[in-house]
């Protein structure tokens, strides 16, 4: 009755077809000219798989010419599923940068910060690679060298860079099921 509009719930793989109905009730509740939502049809990325033949078949090609960056088969697989086509890049990137997991994650720090609006260390961790839930050794190994990487492209103080540190280490505790967290 007061004209607040909420939303809440919602899954991440539905937040466009949410941002749409949640337009579409401002704009009516304004009394604006209703012109149709143009959401479903803006391409998010650069381009997009047309199936998921396409998915796995640039997983194989990744695996058969690059094999020799990635630790098991299924890093291509990962690249693949988080990335995108841009896992191509990526992995050129990686490869002229030396061509093993540090590069690797050199290269996905740089996509990370270009493309995604990466701002924090557990923002690439957590939301960015998932690592921090699903590759948690790699978080422990590599916390530092992606410290460092992000505050030289995010021009990060050393104050900044032991905040950062101090957050993926309470994460990597946290999601270790140290201090009590998880039983």
């Amino acid at each position: 009755p007061n004209g607040l509009i909420s939303i809440a719930g919602g899954k991440l793989t539905g937040y466009r077809k949410m941002a749409e109905r949640v337009v579409d009730c401002v704009v009516a509740s304004l009394g604006m000219k209703h012109v149709l939502c143009s959401t479903a049809s803006i391409q998010l990325t650069d381009s997009h798989f047309a199936d998921y033949a396409e998915v796995q078949n640039l997983i194989e090609q990744l695996n058969h010419h690059h094999s020799n960056v990635f630790l098991a088969r299924t890093d291509a697989r990962y690249l693949v599923e988080n990335y995108g086509n841009s896992a191509v890049t990526i992995v050129q990137n990686a490869i002229a940068s030396g061509g093993d997991l540090k590069a690797l994650l050199a290269a996905e720090v740089t996509h990370a910060v270009n493309e995604e609006m990466c701002c924090t260390a557990l923002d690439f961790w957590e939301r960015r690679t998932s690592r921090l839930n699903f590759d948690i050794a790699t978080v422990s190994l590599f916390s530092n060298e992606v410290i460092d990487w992000l505050a030289s492209r995010l021009g990060w103080s050393h104050e900044r860079r032991s905040v950062e540190a101090k957050s993926v280490q309470s994460a990597i505790a946290r999601a270790s099921g140290l201090n009590g967290w998880r039983k």
